[in-house]
């Protein structure tokens, strides 16, 4: 009788955190100092990394509108004469927003969740390691 409430006992099951953060998060040993510095710098590089990503998709979403416009005016008269001026910098404008957000914000996400990977990592394959 013993034996089958021994098997029949349930196993408790930890749920894994999705990162060291939040209730379930094991205790860092950090000073508040320490920490706000950290997280001062991986806000600089995440805003460094979004704009310079995000110029460079802007560029590029302006300059396929850019083109795109210009064929277009140059194979029909009709969409030369009915789409206006401001219609056409309103596109190349939105073009070079859109560019700009899709190119900076992945950017952006894949540093961050790189660095929640290096930092989980580290954390439980090298626990031993120290952090340069």
């Amino acid at each position: 009788m013993e034996s089958k409430q021994v098997e029949n006992k349930k196993v408790e099951v930890i749920e894994p955190f999705e990162d060291l953060t939040g209730v379930g998060a094991p205790y860092k040993k950090e000073t508040r100092s320490q920490y706000l510095e950290r997280r001062n710098q991986e806000e600089n590089e995440t805003r460094d990394i979004f704009y310079k990503e995000g110029i460079k998709g802007g560029l590029i979403f302006s300059g396929v509108a850019t083109t795109g416009i210009a064929a277009a005016c140059f194979k029909s008269t009709t969409f030369k004469k009915s789409v206006t001026w401001n219609i056409r910098t309103f596109l190349v404008s939105s073009a070079f927003i859109a560019g700009f957000w899709i190119y900076g914000e992945t950017a952006s996400m894949k540093l961050m969740k790189q660095r929640l990977y290096d930092e989980m990592d580290q954390y439980y394959n090298h626990p031993n390691e120290k952090k340069n």
